[in-house]
Parts: C-alpha cells; structure tokens; sequence
C-alpha cells in the first residue's frame, strides 16, 4: 500500500502529526510520500520564535528522504496568508499512483483543488482530516460564516468522493459536521500523539540539562513551546509566584523562544523570584524524555501536543478549560483550569498534595498505535 500525504507546511523537526504520523505509519511496512510546498508555515512573527531554529522561511523545491519518507517539496502556486496552493500537485499523484491519497486539512486549498480534478476519478481512495477546533470557528464574524456556507456548498458537491474524514480531535468532529457540512457516518476520531520511537531515545541529547534537573530536589514544573501572549507563560509565571511565597520547595522551568521571553525574564528579575529557569528549546524528538524529569506540565493558554507525550511518561498536565482539554481532561491526560491565576494556584497545589491520580503509562497515543487504528478504518 502506498500513501500520498499532501499537506500544506512541513517542519520536521517541530514534531508535529503531518510528520510524525507519515514516518511512523512507514515503520509498519506501509509506503508513504510527503507532497509539501517550498516553505514553513506563514507565522506573523516566524522572525522571533522560530527562525533562528529553521533558518529562512522559503526553502526551495527539494527532494529528500527521511529514513523511509520520502518528501517532497514543489514550489508554491500561490499563498495568502496561511492558505497556500501547491504547484503540479497533479503531476506528483500520475508519478507516484498512490493508493490512498491523505489531505491534510479539509479547508485547505490543496484540499479544494485535489477534489475539483479528482472527483470523478475512481482510481484512488482519499482521506481528509481536520485540524480547526469547533469552539475557535464558533461565534465567528460574518466573513467566516460566509466562508463555511461555501465550504458547506463545496463539500455537498464533492465529499462523496472521500472515504473518510478524521478529526484530530473530538472538537475538530464537531467541526467538520457543524460547520463543514460533512455527514457524521463519514467522520472517525484519529487522535493526535506522539512519536512512537521517542521513548526509545536516551538522554544523550540533553544530557547537560539532565544533570542540572538532577540536582532539583524540589516538585519541578515545566512550561514548554512558544513562549508568546497566546500561550500566556505569565500566567504561570504568577501562579508560581503565589505558591514561592509559602512553599520553597517547587521550582519553575520554561523550555522556549518567543516574544515573552524578555517580559518573564524581566518580571523574574523585578519580583526577586526564586528558582525559575529559562532554557533554549530542545529537538522535538526529546520532548517525552524531557517531561519525564518533571513533576507536573503546565499549558495555561490555547492547547498543546506535550499533553500525550507527558502521558507517556506519567508525567501529569495541567490545561486550560478549552473544551479540546476537557475532552482530554475525560480520557485521563490532563486537569484543567478555569484560567486565572488564583485556580491555577489552587489545582498546582492540589498535584503537589495529591499524587495518586498520577496516569499510567501507555502507547494508546503512539502513532504506531494510531497508524494501526486508520489502517482498520481503511479496511
């Protein structure tokens, strides 16, 4: 069997789904090909977070291997924002006569476009998923609203060619029957997770950072990823602040760039806060073993991957109340809260005390595990 992923950005090393899925789904004896555009995801401020990891946004047209993916990078046709449209996307599928083709992102326009030369072909089978959660479409503006109704219209015309839509999440179900007007006999669950081999890895990577966290006898919370205003890394930062005041035994650690970067480091400095430490992102490949270290993860804002991976490891996650979260809340991965600092104080507080509730490791979310899950839906 063979596999043609299309998908519209592609940063490897960020460890994301469009990557990891593909690679792992490649070690269970299963062909697959990468078709991705010639540059990384348009961030408004790609300059500050990520650049100085990547390097230059646009890449070029390439053709490389990663172990047994084989990727492809075909230069962009057109881009606004982030919608971009791949160029010879066509002439990619004739060469490589895959057996399923896999469109990553079901309002993207690689998706629109695929389907309006694809639809009264038989040959292959196509799968679509999604990644935009209900509760961020719903209550959109006019224009938005405007858009799906399109979108709706499109895919009454054309959804019937594809088998299947996934939703990466419970939410981005609702999504796609709610707002894109697919029927719910045509939507499965296919989780997101994390890669399978990452626990395999040692700590030679961040061996230097094992050391130091080694030497913390003390309950370590980590907040890693972007640290921008969306992710709010000052929330947690003050909740530490709160719980410092009556407990020195908890220290504070950020994994990550960003814009707030400097705000935290300043605000750190300002209060005379004890036992918070700023450290440079690690290889994505790394992130479980990282978590294992640590006592308790925090995402106070939006929602994050680390969640699987720190279930990996039995690391507990504390989350906002999003519902993405508190559809993981159900299945046991996290503990939310209701996003100020005075509750995130008090569910902290609450890990510290309470450890029972500790997960227990498990490779549901491995891609392994989740490649196995789609390769049944497809029988």
């Amino acid at each position: 069997m063979k596999i043609l992923h299309i998908v519209d950005y592609l940063m490897p090393s960020k460890g994301y789904q469009e990557f990891l899925f593909p690679r792992d789904l490649s070690d269970l004896n299963i062909e697959n090909v990468i078709l991705t555009s010639d540059r990384y995801t348009n961030l408004k401020n790609y300059d500050v977070t990520w650049k100085q990891d990547l390097g230059q946004r646009i890449i070029g047209s390439s053709m490389i291997y990663i172990g047994n993916l084989k990727i492809i990078r075909n230069r962009t046709f057109f881009e606004y924002k982030n919608r971009i449209l791949i160029s010879n996307i066509l002439a990619v599928i004739k060469s490589e006569q895959p057996d399923i083709i896999f469109i990553h992102g079901s309002v993207s326009l690689n998706y629109f476009y695929i389907m309006l030369f694809l639809a009264k072909q038989r040959d292959q089978t196509i799968v679509v998923d999604n990644h935009v959660l209900f509760q961020h479409t719903n209550g959109k503006p006019l224009y938005a609203k405007l858009f799906y109704f399109i979108v709706r219209c499109f895919n009454w015309l054309f959804s019937k060619k594809v088998k299947y839509y996934f939703g990466v999440e419970k939410d981005c179900c609702r999504q796609l029957v709610r707002y894109e007007g697919i029927s719910p006999f045509k939507v499965r669950h296919l989780s997101l997770g994390y890669s399978s081999n990452a626990l395999d890895l040692n700590l030679s990577g961040i061996s230097e950072i094992e050391k130091i966290l080694k030497l913390d006898d003390n309950y370590k919370l980590i907040q890693t990823g972007k640290l921008s205003q969306d992710k709010n890394p000052l929330l947690t930062l003050q909740a530490f602040q709160e719980i410092s005041k009556t407990r020195d035994n908890i220290s504070l650690y950020f994994f990550g760039k960003g814009s707030e970067l400097q705000n935290l480091q300043n605000y750190t400095k300002v209060n005379s806060i004890l036992n918070v430490y700023f450290f440079d992102p690690i290889p994505s490949e790394y992130v479980p073993q990282l978590l294992s270290l640590f006592d308790l993860l925090i995402i106070p804002e939006g929602s994050s991957l680390s969640v699987y991976e720190a279930y990996s490891v039995n690391v507990r996650s504390v989350f906002n109340s999003l519902q993405v979260n508190l559809d993981r809340q159900n299945c046991g991965l996290c503990v939310c809260f209701d996003g100020s600092v005075a509750n995130l104080v008090e569910v902290i507080l609450t890990c510290i005390n309470d450890r029972s509730t500790i997960p227990t490791s498990t490779k549901k979310y491995s891609y392994h595990n989740i490649g196995r899950s789609f390769l049944n839906y497809l029988k």
